[in-house]
């Protein structure tokens, strides 16, 4: 018997047009998707045709590899269209920054930059939160967040980030390849940042606007090669430049990072 663990549902697919190539009703193939839980094993009666086992049952149901796909194409647009409804309940401008998210990527400082302004009454800190988890859940990439050099600053952004997460989780939340919490990012084990900045296991990091917070995340990503490093950066109300000794070692901190994003 060949055995197959998969981590995506793309990785399945992938893997049946390489076995549709050969007659793959001699083999027993047996597959098993990480993100889904779903195994399936091969048809002997014939290319291309397989048996789900139902999680509830137990019971092998047959299908065929292309009503298999046009399932998990239904599945994932449904699921786009409740994330970005979802998004909007609480950031109702989300939609009309969504598209600027990705545009121009570019190495240089200009034109990664993008800005999200607006009265603070008018939920800001909900939209920083509708993109992070965009760029977290759709991209598969890390978010880096800035916010004032105050404790309480960083405590009302976190609350309102596991209040948000919590919510999606009880919507339709089925990926062991993110981890949907915030973490104060000096803390954060080595290992653990590089395979969330690479997108192995993207993850949420928030730090306060001083160089205690910032400087061993810029130290750790210095020692990741440029190819590998992938995060957004989002600087909350604190991007300006003060005469005062510790905020301009503050400010040289934040530009490493902007250095070193993909976007801010």
């Amino acid at each position: 018997m060949l055995t197959y663990t998969l981590s995506t549902i793309e990785e399945f697919f992938n893997l049946v047009s390489t076995l549709d190539q050969v007659d793959i009703s001699q083999e027993n193939v047996r597959i098993k998707i990480k993100e889904t839980g779903d195994v399936y094993k091969t048809v002997k009666s014939g290319s291309g045709l397989f048996a789900k086992k139902c999680k509830e049952t137990g019971i092998w149901i047959t299908e065929n590899i292309k009503d298999i796909q046009e399932r998990y194409k239904n599945r994932d647009n449904k699921k786009a269209s409740t994330f970005l409804n979802f998004l909007s309940e609480f950031a109702p401008d989300f939609p009309n920054v969504k598209e600027k998210l990705l545009s121009n990527t570019q190495t240089d400082l200009k034109n990664k930059f993008r800005i999200i302004n607006g009265d603070p009454q008018l939920k800001k800190s909900w939209l920083v939160n509708a993109c992070v988890l965009h760029y977290l859940i759709e991209e598969k990439m890390s978010s880096i967040i800035v916010v004032q050099n105050l404790n309480e600053a960083m405590r009302q952004f976190v609350s309102r980030s596991k209040e948000i997460f919590e919510s999606w989780k009880d919507l339709d939340f089925e990926n062991d390849f993110i981890v949907l919490d915030i973490e104060r990012g000096k803390f954060v084990r080595e290992e653990d940042f590089e395979g969330a900045i690479s997108g192995a296991i993207p993850r949420i990091f928030i730090c306060l606007r001083n160089e205690s917070d910032m400087k061993p995340l810029n130290d750790m990503l210095d020692t990741i090669k440029d190819d590998n490093v992938k995060f957004s950066l989002f600087v909350d109300e604190c991007d300006m430049l003060d005469s005062d000794k510790e905020e301009c070692k503050a400010q040289i901190e934040l530009d490493r990072l902007k250095e070193h994003s993909t976007f801010y």
